[in-house]
């Protein structure tokens, strides 16, 4: 989570316990993501993602067949509540940050990881980005 002018404010990493595949992985990055804005008061959002295909699956009708589709309503849930929030699609190159945690993940002990301070390269990472950072229109 950064604010306004790409500055970390509070990250995260998950690591499952077994393999998953990589949708429900990203469907969970975003849920936990929602969650985390949520409990920190955020209530103007602008949340990227580069997989196309989740960004897709959260912003239109779903099938109750789906195999995600439980995290899928979670996430939509999430979405209903009163606040604004703005999903769209970003190429990775536009966010290496995250690509950078998510391949940290692997080499971390399985559950949920949170951090407030940007560890090991991810600041000059971070540094980077920032000149990558176009907001999301209406949203801070």
């Amino acid at each position: 989570m950064r604010d306004a002018s790409g500055s970390l404010m509070h990250g995260f990493m998950f690591r499952a316990g077994e393999p998953a595949d990589c949708m429900l992985a990203e469907l969970w990055a975003v849920l936990f993501g929602l969650k985390m804005c949520w409990d920190c008061g955020e209530r103007r959002v602008c949340m990227e993602s580069d997989a196309e295909m989740v960004v897709s699956l959260i912003n239109n009708p779903i099938p109750t067949s789906h195999p995600d589709v439980d995290v899928i309503r979670e996430i939509k849930a999430m979405l209903g509540r009163n606040w604004e929030v703005q999903l769209r699609w970003i190429p990775r190159e536009a966010n290496m940050a995250a690509d950078y945690v998510a391949k940290q993940a692997f080499d971390a002990w399985p559950g949920l990881h949170q951090f407030h301070t940007a560890f090991a390269d991810l600041a000059t990472i971070l540094e980077k980005d920032i000149g990558d950072v176009v907001s999301c229109s209406g949203v801070a």
